[in-house]
């Protein structure tokens, strides 16, 4: 049994589903974690695909509260000061440190300190700077017309939204999902740590 006709994410547990937010989406267990704790934020319409950008609906719940084919956001918990480390582990976004640039992979970056005071504080201008950060990726990716879908990993917290366009699914044998370009890459084995 799936989440719905459309979709390629099995149900197989009564107690996998937590809630619905908004009615419009799913926040359900990640049975394949690689934070404690992982969610995915699921729309409740499961012909809708992971290549569709997202909309009003996939940013409001979002903001509310493994690559799939039935489209999801996976919510992780933020970094920051964990048991038995001395620092904590900042995205570089956050970290003062690092050049306001970033690191050395394309990514277009929207800090909402940077925008009027207020202006994401209910999340209904969210889709219109994400529509202009993912065409940013499309230019980018060079991509001929609005029709063909446009690849990227999109990484949103409550001070930015980041958009990374994405050249292919992995690297290498490793995955690099949004997580992976925020710095936590998940390896299956030592040849992948070794790589």
């Amino acid at each position: 049994m799936s989440l719905g006709p459309g979709s390629d994410i099995a149900n197989d547990h009564p107690d996998i589903c937590i809630t619905t937010v908004n009615e419009t989406h799913y926040l359900v267990i990640n049975k394949f974690t690689v934070f404690r704790p992982m969610l995915l934020l699921l729309t409740v319409d499961s012909y809708h695909q992971q290549h569709e950008p997202l909309v009003l609906e996939d940013l409001e719940a979002a903001w509310t509260g493994s690559s799939r084919e039935h489209k999801h956001l996976q919510v992780i918990p933020e970094p920051g000061k964990r048991e038995g480390y001395d620092e904590a582990f900042e995205l570089f976004p956050d970290d003062d440190t690092t050049p306001k640039t970033g690191p050395s992979f394309v990514h277009f970056l929207q800090r909402f300190e940077d925008l009027p005071e207020g202006y994401v504080r209910n999340g209904e201008h969210l889709p219109g700077i994400y529509q202009r950060l993912l065409q940013q990726a499309r230019d980018a990716l060079v991509l001929p017309t609005e029709v063909v879908p446009c690849p990227h990993n999109f990484v949103l917290t409550r001070r930015w939204m980041m958009v990374i366009p994405r050249r292919a699914k992995e690297f290498h044998g490793i995955t690099a999902n949004a997580p992976g370009m925020m710095g936590s890459i998940y390896i299956w084995n030592h040849d992948q740590l070794d790589a």
